[in-house]
């Protein structure tokens, strides 16, 4: 049964794990206060097994909860092996040498960090099993997938936290005492930084609080796609009458799709050139064996854009270039509502082994977030559940599995934006189509041609029943499909891409100066120079970083006379361009295979882990790399405009 979360009573904590020391930090949430128990062969720690059981005692008969990063899996599992053992009567650790407990301890931390994953399954503490209630921010936020897989030290640097330190001694290094209290000191910078993170992204806890609440389920470290599975598992199971681990024991599996036998009826061609691009993908079969990889792509140039078709969707776009309307033309973009979705609504899709309540349960779903707001936690949440659905009936383990329903969602969405492309191209021949993504369309029309995409999408949407939702721009600034600056007509700016200067933590922030002083440059005519040359900004935008990995280590090397001096980087390194020959070096990554590959070619940087002046006055910045960086964005956008009127 899920224990009752209180977030009045929250501690944030992290522990650390050595050969010969045992750190447990905590800071209570609403007071600040801090606690540190440090289990170390000293007369100074004699006592710490003790009191750290007691402290753990009271957070329970209290009713907190701990928080942490990456908590579940480790922290937590450290933690409860102490708290168990010292509450068994007749064997209590705490009664122990504190070398036998470091033992014990360290010994259980290694075989965790050397244990498969799927062996943690079966072998780990279920967190509702732990002895104290956690939230782990590591888990909320899906950073223990593969494609999103983040550490704290990466969060530290998106969130431009003042420092980013590793731990000072290996866990396998035997300390002194003097470098025990560095460790400390490392360990309070992480319960610090996982802080500030909280702070940050608590309304995802809250959320999740709110969600278990409702519907009676355990979500509180609940990854978005485990929200959208146990919810509409939740609705489900309801709906046909059997339980979770019956419905998950459901599934379709296929070994080939052939492409004609999922396309409705309603797709249908006119021009010839798309009746011969629809005739050939009609006739495609795809693999879409279990545990494999479904591999589909078609392209094909229409009234002069190249048009890219594949398994995910549609994809097009018109060359570089800013692209403003003239006083008798408007940019606008259409964006199918809930494109997916409905698509699987209106047409009765459905995974096969689910049937036909499968759709009823769906579409109530899509009624219901209807009645709320946008801004509406609910609304939110809704829509997450609506479009997860999709992506987890091709993952092998969800219950949701059968890629025909997929695919069959996929395929007839790009093909109804295609029969959209050419009943404009029909209807309005002067239109300028600017690119097509998956779920929309932008286009140029004149003012006087309105009427007719009217008439157009009323018969689109009559066609399909599926909706647009309108947004107008003034501009837009195109890179490619991918990376666009669009400034709608009540003035606010849409970014993606290389543009962006806002993203997720799990993401790279890198050298953020730079699209920010593209936006400048492009939308509010100031030169990239007078921006990036500031001595306001911040220190922050103009830091780049890189993570290590296992097949390679980061080394910054400087040169003096004759000699080469090299030395090793932390895993997550944070850097900036430098004009300081004696801070600066060349920063590289060393191959274990002996290859040597700049992380920024030629290019002296500075690693600044430790930030105490904000302001870029106080570095050795060299600011004509990042305005480089910008010409080349702008070369590549506006290459017929003279650099030396911009920079």
């Amino acid at each position: 049964m899920l224990k009752k979360i209180n977030l009045e009573k929250l501690v944030i904590y992290d522990i650390e794990t050595g050969i010969n020391s045992l750190i447990f930090n905590f800071k209570d949430y609403a007071t600040k206060v801090k606690k540190s128990f440090v289990i170390f062969q000293h007369k100074n720690y004699e006592d710490q097994p003790l009191k750290l059981f007691k402290f753990l005692k009271s957070l329970v008969r209290n009713n907190y909860t701990l928080v942490g990063f990456n908590v579940i899996n480790f922290d937590g599992q450290v933690l409860n092996e102490f708290y168990e053992w010292s509450c068994h009567k007749q064997d209590p650790l705490y009664q122990f040498d504190n070398s036998y407990i470091i033992d014990i301890l360290y010994n259980k931390a290694q075989s965790i960090i050397n244990m498969e994953d799927g062996e943690k399954a079966k072998n780990l503490v279920y967190e509702t099993k732990l002895f104290i209630p956690h939230i782990d921010l590591y888990k909320q936020l899906h950073y223990d997938r593969p494609t999103k897989a983040t550490g704290l030290k990466w969060v530290e640097f998106a969130m431009n936290y003042p420092i980013i330190q590793e731990m000072p001694y290996e866990h396998d290094q035997i300390l002194t005492y003097e470098q025990l209290q560095e460790n400390i000191e490392y360990c309070w910078n992480d319960v610090e930084a996982t802080e500030e993170f909280f702070k940050r992204v608590k309304h995802e806890t809250e959320l999740r609080l709110n969600l278990s609440s409702q519907y009676n389920l355990n979500l509180v470290n609940a990854s978005e796609p485990k929200m959208a599975r146990e919810i509409f598992a939740y609705y489900l199971t309801s709906a046909m009458g059997i339980s979770y681990s019956e419905l998950k024991k459901l599934k379709t599996f296929e070994k080939t799709l052939h492409l004609k036998e999922i396309i409705f009826p309603y797709i249908k061609f006119i021009t010839p050139e798309l009746k011969k691009v629809f005739q050939e993908i009609k006739e495609t079969t795809i693999d879409i064996t279990p545990n494999t990889s479904p591999k589909f792509s078609y392209s094909f140039n229409y009234h002069g854009l190249k048009v890219d078709l594949g398994l995910g969707g549609i994809h097009s776009c018109i060359k570089s270039g800013v692209y403003q309307p003239e006083e008798d033309e408007e940019i606008r973009d259409y964006d199918v509502t809930s494109m997916y979705p409905m698509l699987a609504i209106q047409n009765k899709i459905k995974p096969r082994h689910l049937g036909d309540i499968f759709c009823e349960v769906y579409n109530n779903l899509f009624l219901e977030r209807k009645k709320y707001e946008k801004k509406d936690p609910r609304n939110y949440i809704l829509k997450i559940v609506l479009n997860s659905l999709y992506g987890l009936s091709s993952e092998i383990n969800s219950y949701l599995y059968d890629r025909r329903f997929t695919y069959t969602i996929t395929i007839n969405g790009q093909l109804s934006l295609l029969m959209y492309a050419e009943a404009l191209y029909l209807a309005i021949p002067t239109i300028k189509i600017l690119q097509k993504n998956t779920d929309g369309i932008t286009f140029v029309i004149k003012k006087n041609d309105i009427s007719k995409l009217e008439k157009v999408n009323k018969w689109w949407e009559s066609t399909t029943k599926l909706s647009f939702e309108m947004a107008a721009y003034s501009k837009m600034v195109i890179m490619d499909v991918n990376n666009y600056i669009a400034q709608y007509v009540s003035g606010e700016v849409k970014k993606k891409g290389l543009f962006e200067t806002e993203m997720a933590y799990h993401k790279n922030p890198s050298n953020l100066i730079i699209p920010k002083a593209l936006e400048q440059y492009f939308i509010n005519n100031l030169t990239c120079k007078e921006y990036i040359y500031n001595p306001k900004n911040s220190i922050f935008d103009y830091c780049a970083g890189v993570k290590k990995k296992q097949n390679f280590q980061l080394n910054l090397v400087q040169h003096y006379q004759l000699a080469e001096i090299v030395t090793e980087m932390q895993k997550v390194c944070r850097f900036f361009v430098t004009t300081s020959k004696e801070n600066g070096g060349l920063l590289y990554k060393d191959f274990n295979d002996g290859r040597r590959v700049s992380v920024v070619a030629n290019t002296m940087v500075q690693p600044l882990d430790v930030v105490q002046q904000k302001e870029v006055n106080n570095y050795s910045v060299d600011y004509s790399y990042y305005e480089k960086e910008c010409r080349k964005v702008i070369e590549q956008i506006q290459p017929t405009v003279q650099q030396k009127t911009l920079f």
